[in-house]
């Protein structure tokens, strides 16, 4: 049982070794504005904290919201330019790297479904939201 594991470790090493020398190439090629890493909250949180952090809303192209809580290690947000997304796209169909397009930014909307909330409320909420219930 023990060598089983092994090779399923060495399997998830491989395969963050190739999305991170992915990303890292995408990044020296300059076709990458962002990112941020979804192991710790999901797709849902690492999102928001980038439109938080830049002040940007978000539309999910997807009205499923299931998947978006999904913990999961070696998986990647990429921001890029809309002109970048094609090599970007080549690039990781030669790698073997998976990519999905999740959505898109806006102004000043954060919407998921049929959910929306204006990022300046948004910000307000992550910045002060625990005040309420500690006060």
């Amino acid at each position: 049982m023990e060598k089983r594991q092994d090779q399923f470790l060495k399997l998830i090493s491989k395969n963050e070794k190739i999305i991170a020398n992915f990303i890292y190439e995408i990044n020296k090629s300059n076709w990458v504005v962002g990112g941020h890493d979804i192991s710790d909250g999901g797709v849902l949180l690492a999102t928001a904290e980038i439109c938080i952090k830049n002040k940007i809303g978000f539309e999910f192209s997807s009205q499923d919201v299931n998947w978006l809580f999904g913990e999961n290690q070696g998986l990647y947000l990429i921001i890029c330019n809309k002109k970048n997304q094609l090599q970007i796209e080549n690039k990781a169909k030669v790698n073997m790297v998976k990519l999905q397009t999740l959505g898109f930014f806006n102004e000043n909307i954060f919407k998921i479904g049929k959910e929306s909330i204006d990022i300046s409320e948004l910000i307000t909420i992550y910045e002060e939201g625990l005040n309420d219930y500690i006060n």
